[in-house]
């Protein structure tokens, strides 16, 4: 439920001077849908406590699903073009044999072990997003100073075959080749 109303919450407060939502209105759309649906969800599991206690570890172990496959996307595709290292897949590997532990247990009211799996699971979820942004915004500083580092180099290339081009139209040469001499008069004139 807490999450639903702070959703609601960003999306009534991430407007610009106009008044304007930053979000398209597909986005926009998805966000209300999603954080009506999240307080809903936490009501009803707060009234009907009996009936989501069998589906706790369904629930969970889908919740760790999606961390998983949302690893492998991240680490295989949504990242671009900055390549992490293949260790990480470890990460969504280890939730994925996580998710299927919870999956393969009996719920009971207050079973420790589905609330244990599921912990580690977030963890191993919040430690993998920690190092891999940690990574991705190294890899992104050293790419930004590398395009100033070049864009200053590009420059100062630029400035030398300016004065190069410059001292080329500066300069003149003038040959004077007379017939039955056997060396031509040759005179540089360069002006600046």
């Amino acid at each position: 439920m807490l999450a639903g109303f702070i959703n609601v919450i960003a999306f009534l407060s991430s407007r610009d001077e106009k008044g304007k939502s930053h979000l398209g209105s597909f986005g926009l759309a998805f966000g209300w849908i999603t954080s009506g649906a999240a307080v809903v969800l936490g009501l009803s599991m707060l009234i009907f406590v009996s009936t989501f206690v069998g589906l706790v570890p369904f629930i969970f172990g889908v919740l760790v699903v999606f961390g998983a496959l949302f690893q492998f996307f991240v680490l295989s595709v949504g990242i671009r073009p900055v390549t992490l290292p293949a260790w990480l897949y470890a990460f969504p590997l280890v939730l994925t044999g996580l998710s299927v532990y919870v999956f393969m247990q009996q719920s009971q009211t207050d079973d420790q072990t589905i609330m244990l799996a599921t912990g580690i699971a977030f963890t191993v979820f919040g430690a993998a997003m920690f190092i891999e942004g940690a990574m991705l915004g190294a890899a992104n500083r050293r790419r930004r100073h590398e395009a100033v580092t070049a864009g200053e180099t590009a420059k100062t290339d630029a400035v030398a075959a300016n004065d190069a081009a410059q001292t080329k139209t500066d300069s003149a040469e003038v040959t004077n080749d007379k017939t039955g001499d056997a060396a031509g008069d040759t005179i540089d004139v360069t002006a600046k």
